[in-house]
């Protein structure tokens, strides 16, 4: 099912860091998983995936810290074969999380029309 399949692709092979408040509450989370190819494989691409900071505490640079440090770490599995860092985004949607991970140098390589459901 969905959900075995979410927790085996996505949290059991990814590497993500969070930000917890004083109150245990986690604010902010960012990480990166492998790209599997069509074949199963695993493929020399990882995902940043899962950035999110909680409204109350946004503009503090925790968005940033994290993405960097999912970076350096997608960095290090460059040994293991990681050639790329992939990001997909709804940029109509989220234009200031699209601003900050420009101002991180991430690069539009490709856009698509998403529809709406």
């Amino acid at each position: 099912d969905f959900e075995n399949l979410l927790h085996d692709e996505i949290f059991e092979k990814g590497t993500y860091f969070v930000a917890v408040h004083e109150k245990k509450d986690v604010v902010a989370c960012a990480g990166i998983t492998p790209k599997t190819s069509s074949d199963g494989e695993s493929a020399s691409k990882w995902i940043l995936c899962a950035v999110t900071v909680h409204p109350d505490f946004r503009c503090r640079g925790l968005g940033s810290h994290l993405i960097n440090m999912a970076i350096s770490e997608a960095r290090k599995k460059t040994a293991f074969g990681a050639e790329t860092l992939e990001l997909l985004t709804l940029k109509e949607k989220m234009a200031s999380a699209c601003r900050l991970y420009e101002r991180l140098d991430f690069k539009v390589v490709k856009t698509e029309k998403v529809r709406d459901h």
